[in-house]
C-alpha cells in the first residue's frame, strides 16, 4: 500500500525538518515507535538518506510514503580511542 500521510501542512519551525520518503521499518520500544523513513536520492549516481523517526503514534505501515514534520535531535559518536587515550 502507497498511501500518502501529510502530517507537514505547516512551515518548520527552528529545530524542525520536514522529511518526505517511504517507510523501510517500523519498530517499537516501550511506549515508543521507531519509524525509519528512506528519504527520494539526489540523483541516479547517489544513495538516499535515511533518518529515523521517534513518534507516540503509528506513522504508517512499511512501504508507505509520508511526509512528517519532526524536531531533529541526536547525538554524534565519538570513537573509543578518544575516549581512552591509552588505546592509541
Amino acid at each position: 500500500m502507497n498511501a500518502v500521510t501529510n502530517l507537514a501542512p505547516r512551515a518548520a519551525a527552528p529545530m524542525e525538518v520536514i522529511v518526505k520518503g517511504k517507510i523501510d521499518a517500523v519498530r517499537r520500544h516501550e511506549s515508543k515507535r521507531y519509524t525509519r523513513i528512506i528519504t527520494p536520492a539526489p540523483d541516479a549516481y547517489s544513495r538516499p538518506s535515511v533518518v529515523e523517526v521517534r513518534s507516540t503514534q503509528q506513522l504508517g505501515q512499511k512501504g508507505d510514503e509520508i511526509t512528517v514534520t519532526a524536531k531533529l535531535g541526536g547525538y554524534s559518536r565519538i570513537a573509543v580511542q578518544q575516549l581512552i587515550p591509552s588505546l592509541h
